[in-house]
């Protein structure tokens, strides 16, 4: 299977995007078949790397983030860049990712466009299918604000999972908002969601999280959730060296394939450092600089869809 991705793992390290063009039409009719018994569907998540995950006890990280993109004119949404506070057309990216100590492997994701519906759906589909279909149980499911819904947290609720999130100073709990059931900069509460979830309110300054745990404490319930930022580090990573914004091709489903392409490359570097001790991106540096083969990276089984 490895063949088959080679050549395009070689044009997303060359920053060259995603150009079937310039490769042999062979290798892209060979791409695509690797792929047309992957599920139609609105969320995506790659066998393999789920294997990974069921094998190594971890967390459940939830985020999307922008991806700008010209030339989907039927997909496109105009999305905020936080940082800069500008407006840009794109999509977003949601991403499922597992993390296992220091492993981060993204086991799947959703394309949330101007015709899929919201990342908050696309999430409850996923952890549906991570659950019902893959049997994966994590030991506990952490997101920021955005996906600390009621529907999101009495489905965790109901399938005995954990969670952490951020909350918002004005979340009700126990019909009363957040920011006056602690007044002052610091504290816990114990209440109930309008759904009728159990959880606990853990505040430090600005800093508002809840869990469904009511016997850990808040300091331990801070500590887990500044696991969540693994996945801005893997974000960065697709972005900044393999080239998640990259791929030109006018077609979503050329973009699925793109992503699938970025997101097996990317736990192979993962991988790779677990196991040598080196960061990723010293490792990518390494194969830019043609001072370590790309296909000492590649792990045959990441690439095994089947």
């Amino acid at each position: 299977m490895i063949e088959i991705f080679l050549p395009f793992v070689n044009q997303l390290l060359s920053y060259c995007g995603f150009k079937p063009s310039q490769l042999p039409a062979k290798y892209y009719r060979d791409l695509v078949t690797a792929f047309c018994d992957l599920p139609n569907q609105q969320v995506i998540l790659i066998p393999s790397l789920v294997a990974l995950a069921q094998a190594c006890p971890g967390r459940l990280i939830i985020d999307d983030t922008g991806n700008p993109k010209y030339g989907l004119k039927p997909f496109l949404q105009s999305l905020k860049n936080h940082a800069t506070g500008q407006y840009f057309k794109g999509y977003r990216v949601l991403m499922f990712l597992w993390k296992a100590g220091n492993l981060r492997i993204p086991i799947g994701f959703a394309l949330c466009h101007a015709q899929s519906l919201k990342p908050q759906e696309l999430s409850l589909k996923g952890l549906s299918i991570l659950r019902n279909h893959y049997h994966l149980k994590p030991l506990m499911v952490l997101a920021d604000a955005a996906f600390s819904t009621d529907e999101i947290t009495k489905r965790l609720d109901d399938y005995g999972w954990g969670f952490v999130f951020r909350s918002k100073k004005n979340r009700k709990i126990s019909g009363k908002q957040s920011q006056h059931l602690i007044a002052r900069g610091y504290g816990e509460y114990c209440g109930l969601l309008e759904n009728g979830v159990k959880l606990k309110l853990v505040r430090r300054k600005r800093f508002w999280v809840i869990c469904n745990r009511l016997s850990l404490k808040g300091q331990k319930i801070l500590e887990i959730y500044r696991n969540r930022w693994g996945i801005e580090e893997v974000f960065r990573f697709l972005k900044s060296c393999i080239g998640l914004n990259r791929c030109h091709q006018h077609s979503m489903k050329a973009q699925a394939i793109y992503l699938i392409l970025c997101l097996l490359l990317a736990s192979c570097f993962e991988l790779h450092s677990e196991h040598c001790g080196y960061s990723n991106y010293y490792l990518y540096r390494q194969v830019i600089l043609g001072q370590l083969p790309i296909e000492n990276i590649l792990k045959p089984k990441l690439f095994d869809l089947s």
